[in-house]
Formats: C-alpha cells, sequence, structure tokens
C-alpha cells in the first residue's frame, strides 16, 4: 500500500509517543549522541539495512559522535507512517546498544611455552603460515617473545622460564599461562573483577610491546591474561 500524508493532528499524536523527536523544517528530526565515531558510525552501518529494506531512506550526517537525522516521505509531500515506524526502529536500535556490557571479548590468544623463540617463529611459518607480528630480542639474550599470526588468529610465543619485561612479579612462562584475551572496555572489565573479589596477579599495565593488560588467577591457579583490544 503507498503511504499517505499524514495530517496535522496526526503528526502530533505520533510525535506524542515518539520520544527524542521533534518536527523540524516540516521533517521528522532527531539527533543521537554516542560515545565515540566508531559507535556513531556502527549505528548507521547497524539501521542501514533497515532502510534498505523497507525502501525508505534518511536524510543524515555525521560528525565524529553525532548522527543528525531528518525523516520525510517526498511521495506525498510530508510525513508519512512510514517515517515514524523509521524512527522508532532508529530509537530501539539505539536503545539495544545502550543495554549492551561496557566490555566485550573479542579474541583469544593461547600463550605457548618454547625453547628456543626464534626456531618455534620459523616452524610455525613453515606448517601453519603465520606470519611474524612482533619480535622481542634483548640486548645480547636470546628473543624472549614473539607475537605470530595468521588472519585472525593470534599465538604468542615466550621463552619457556623467561621473565617477560614489563609485567610484575616472578612471571615465568613454563607455566601455567592458560590463556591471553583480547578485550574492549578494559576498564571496565577490570572493575568489575575487584568488584568480584578475584585474585589479581598483576594490575592494568602499559607493556614494551604496546599492549596495556592486566593478570588475573582463577581459582585453580591459572593465570588469564587480559589485554585492551
Amino acid at each position: 500500500m503507498a503511504p499517505t500524508r499524514l495530517t496535522d493532528a496526526e503528526i502530533a499524536e505520533k510525535l506524542g509517543a515518539l520520544e527524542g523527536w521533534a518536527i523540524v523544517d516540516g521533517k521528522l528530526h532527531r539527533t543521537y549522541e554516542f560515545t565515540n565515531f566508531e559507535a556513531a558510525f556502527g549505528f548507521m552501518s547497524t539501521v542501514a539495512p533497515l532502510c534498505e529494506a523497507i525502501n525508505h531512506h534518511p536524510e543524515w550526517f555525521n560528525v565524529y559522535n553525532r548522527v543528525t537525522i531528518d525523516l520525510t516521505t517526498h511521495d506525498v509531500g510530508g510525513l508519512s507512517n512510514t517515517d515514524f515506524m523509521l524512527a522508532g526502529l532508529f530509537n530501539q536500535t539505539v536503545a539495544m546498544e545502550a543495554e549492551a556490557p561496557a566490555f566485550a571479548f573479542k579474541e583469544a590468544a593461547p600463550v605457548y611455552p618454547v625453547d628456543d623463540v626464534e626456531a618455534a617463529v620459523e616452524w610455525y611459518a613453515r606448517v601453519f603460515g603465520f606470519e611474524l607480528v612482533h619480535l622481542h630480542t634483548p640486548d645480547d639474550e636470546p628473543s624472549s617473545y614473539a607475537l605470530i599470526g595468521q588472519r585472525d588468529v593470534t599465538l604468542h610465543l615466550v621463552l619457556r622460564g623467561s621473565l617477560l619485561t614489563g609485567l610484575s612479579g616472578s612471571f615465568t612462562h613454563s607455566g601455567p599461562i592458560d590463556a591471553q584475551l583480547t578485550v574492549t572496555g578494559l576498564d571496565a572489565l577490570y572493575e568489575r573483577v575487584v568488584a568480584a573479589g578475584v585474585e589479581l596477579f598483576q594490575e592494568p599495565c602499559e607493556q614494551p610491546w604496546g599492549s596495556r593488560d592486566f593478570v588475573l588467577l582463577d581459582p585453580y591457579g591459572n593465570k588469564v591474561w587480559l589485554s585492551e583490544g
């Protein structure tokens, strides 16, 4: 069914049930403000398929963390039910994203103790096609750490029994570090961990190779290494 133009009374009624929107220059208008540019662009990417599915496209403008939207139905020369339906979908999308947790895990990367880091890098390259991302070699000493990757998978190779510079305490790599987890919202996760009374092995700190992370112990003595991603 083709859309029809709403009357002023119908617009006023529907606008009263639609949070955050106003009529500006005859169009349905709202500006959303997000935490950063990535979140703003993510919102636009999420709702774009919805607009395409109903063949109704907003006039919108993005600057950093703000997305300004105008809705109108050109075929009827004003506002239609489709404009209000789409505005409601936009509000629902923003509400769902606001309810999402402050942190989200992105990747789990094994940490393997090895007896020769450079030889292990060559073996993983030969057998699995892993590429070297970073190699840490202290002055006049054997390489103690390597980060290798293949597409979305990364592995950490550490010299068995070594101390990784930058980590506090006697953090040797003969075991156990069961997993290194990359996570968004590291500080939010840290607050949750502290509130839960979990034993920390290392407080959040910046590492020489550019990451920021902290380490905790699970109930079985395993170390879980959490890095900002």
